[in-house]
């Protein structure tokens, strides 16, 4: 049977080697798998509103790249970025400095991602709303890449 005393000094080393230095890039390497997955998600969520009912879109980079009306050209952008951030992440993951930025950059997706999930819900709520205001949208911020 555990004891309270008996696990306390089995977690402390366990958390005091998961936050050693010397295991810094394998952290790093597990927050670039995690930023990849939910960047793969928002580029997916991104195309799939911004080529049906459309979305605001505050990026003003993205929202240039969209108004080319390429999913490609958006998609290709996403990729290509991500791509580029993660490999120097990755060369840098020995570093402090890396996975302070890795760390931000996974609530930041993390954050995103949770966004993406109230989008959602309120696209059903306002469809009848969402198909007026996109078909009269004067907004710069609006986005539809509806062929």
């Amino acid at each position: 049977m555990l004891h309270a005393g008996s696990l306390a000094p089995a977690m402390d080393d366990f958390f005091g080697r998961a936050a050693s230095p010397d295991i810094r890039g394998k952290r790093v390497a597990i927050l670039l798998a995690a930023i990849t997955l939910l960047s793969l998600g928002d580029l997916y969520m991104t195309l799939t509103y911004a080529m049906s009912v459309g979305m605001y879109e505050s990026n003003p980079l993205a929202r240039f790249i969209m108004s080319f009306g390429s999913p490609a050209l958006v998609a290709s952008w996403k990729l290509g970025s991500m791509l580029l951030a993660c490999s120097i992440f990755y060369w840098a993951r020995r570093s402090r400095y890396a996975e302070l930025g890795v760390w931000g950059c996974t609530l930041l997706l993390a954050w995103l991602t949770c966004h993406w999930g109230a989008y959602m819900e309120q696209v059903e709520i306002f469809k009848q709303d969402i198909a007026l205001v996109s078909s009269h949208a004067a907004d710069a911020t609006w986005v539809n890449m509806q062929n």
